[in-house]
């Protein structure tokens, strides 16, 4: 807060985002919605398609696994968090190139030497039936590396900005593993 000539204090707004049509989004939007009422959706944009957008679901309170690809249609509003969030990566002792551990987690992050950051998600069908694919987290389209190879990341925040990554106290919107 602050003080104006009158002796008022006026209130600082500060907002991480906008509430928005699902319609205006764009690829690499942090959005969260309610899809078709019961409980919210983190997601990240990866492609506009004709009446619908398509979705890496980040969590969800409804039957959607995490890091499923799923397309939704444009009827709904989103809070967006924009496209200048930040995805910060904790390697630990399991973080070196070749371990093919975790290769079948879907959520975690995979490094490889071409400079690729790629995630483990869930390529889902009509039956929900789940297939795991590699998503290049810059191209937002399926990777041409091997999800056994590359250096396993295991742990990883999103954060709004980072602003509120480095500000002491900050809190993240994300974090996996997700904490029970």
């Amino acid at each position: 807060m602050r003080a104006t000539q009158r002796g008022l204090v006026i209130m600082r707004l500060v907002n991480p985002g906008e509430v928005r049509k699902a319609e205006t989004c764009e690829p690499g939007e942090l959005v969260r919605f309610d899809a078709n009422g019961g409980g919210a959706l983190l997601a990240v944009v990866l492609e506009k398609l004709v009446g619908k957008n398509t979705y890496l679901v980040l969590s969800s309170n409804h039957q959607i696994p995490a890091f499923s690809i799923l397309p939704i249609g444009y009827e709904h509003r989103c809070f967006s968090y924009g496209a200048e969030w930040v995805m910060e990566l904790l390697p630990d002792e399991e973080t070196f190139p070749g371990n093919a551990e975790g290769a079948d987690s879907a959520g975690e992050i995979r490094l490889f030497d071409t400079g690729i950051t790629s995630i483990i998600a869930n390529m889902l069908d009509q039956r929900m039936n789940r297939k795991l694919i590699l998503l290049n987290m810059i191209s937002y389209r399926p990777a041409n590396e091997e999800r056994y190879q590359g250096a396993r990341v295991r742990s990883w925040k999103i954060w709004a900005n980072e602003e509120e990554r480095l500000r002491t106290g900050g809190r993240p919107i994300f974090s996996f593993p997700q904490q029970q």
